[in-house]
């Protein structure tokens, strides 16, 4: 490879500081030969900027600190893509954790299959959160149903997400106009739509700590929403179809998923997963009736 690292883990990052700098502590427990592997940061236009002289990593490990324009976390990580040197790009999230073990596993799955997309496992870590815990809860049934076949997955969120440099750029990358979600669920259709194949590891774990109160959830809710009916007018447009939304069977699913881990979800999660749909409803609503403003900048660009 040249002197190439393998890996090249790219973080985007934005207005969480503090966050930033624990994750980045946390490479010292994460067990790799630091030749092997960079650090990308990518500072998703925080205000006040990022200080890259505050970020460290560990002893060996280039680091490379970019500021971006805030434009989303799916651009910033094609900023840090630009810049990365590896064959595997590997997107974690500032408020996740990697296992000791987490690098080996990457590389140890992308050697034996150099040309797919890898899903490590992510691990709840905080359990006592309820907004945080029904969130997680919505993931899992999601990845639950994309990924039944864990040779065939078709679903991996971008916190723990493992991607060969030469395909990511094939395929163009994440999508910004899906600004601030959504871009995931693109980025994998148009992967698996491309023939090429998505692998989940369990093995590969980060742990996610991602505190949420409860407008904050009802807000990721009604933007994921957003980005849903997003995905789905993109996704009629390049099929030539109209909106397809989920069968009744997928909601009924949903609701019976908690029922069975019931040492892990409750009733107060089950009265949360519903409110959560009404927020996601809402947000689905308000694309698919909105009217999309067009501006014209001084330049005669379309900007809106």
């Amino acid at each position: 490879m040249g002197g190439a690292p393998l890996i090249s883990v790219v973080i985007p990052t934005y207005q969480r500081p503090e966050r930033i700098r624990r994750t980045l502590l946390h490479f010292e427990k994460v067990r790799f030969r630091p030749a092997d592997y960079e650090l990308i940061v990518v500072d998703d236009g925080s205000e006040p900027p990022l200080e890259a002289a505050t970020l460290a990593a560990p002893d060996g490990v280039s680091l490379t600190v970019l500021r971006v324009p805030h434009g989303g976390s799916g651009a910033a990580r094609n900023a840090g893509v630009a810049r990365a040197r590896g064959e595997l790009i590997a997107f974690l999230a500032d408020d996740c954790e990697p296992d000791s073990d987490w690098l080996q596993a990457l590389a140890a799955a992308h050697a034996q299959h150099p040309d797919c997309a890898l899903g490590g496992g992510i691990v709840h870590g905080l359990p006592d959160d309820a907004c945080s815990t029904t969130a997680d809860l919505l993931i899992q049934y999601m990845r639950s149903r994309a990924n039944a076949d864990p040779l065939q997955a078709t679903f991996f969120t971008p916190n723990n997400l493992a991607v060969p440099a030469a395909g990511f750029r094939a395929v163009g990358g994440f999508d910004a106009q899906f600004n601030p979600a959504g871009e995931d669920r693109d980025f994998c259709a148009r992967w698996v739509e491309s023939g090429r194949r998505m692998i989940s590891l369990d093995g590969a774990r980060v742990l996610h700590t991602h505190s949420l109160t409860f407008f904050g959830f009802l807000r990721m809710q009604y933007t994921h929403g957003r980005g849903s009916m997003l995905f789905r007018r993109v996704m009629a447009r390049r099929n030539g179809g109209g909106v397809h939304l989920e069968a009744p069977g997928y909601y009924a699913g949903l609701f019976m998923f908690p029922f069975a881990r019931p040492g892990e979800f409750g009733l107060r999660h089950v009265a949360l997963l519903a409110v959560s749909q009404v927020a996601v409803a809402a947000g689905a609503a308000s694309v698919y009736w909105g009217r999309r403003r067009r501006v014209v900048g001084a330049g005669g660009e379309l900007v809106a």
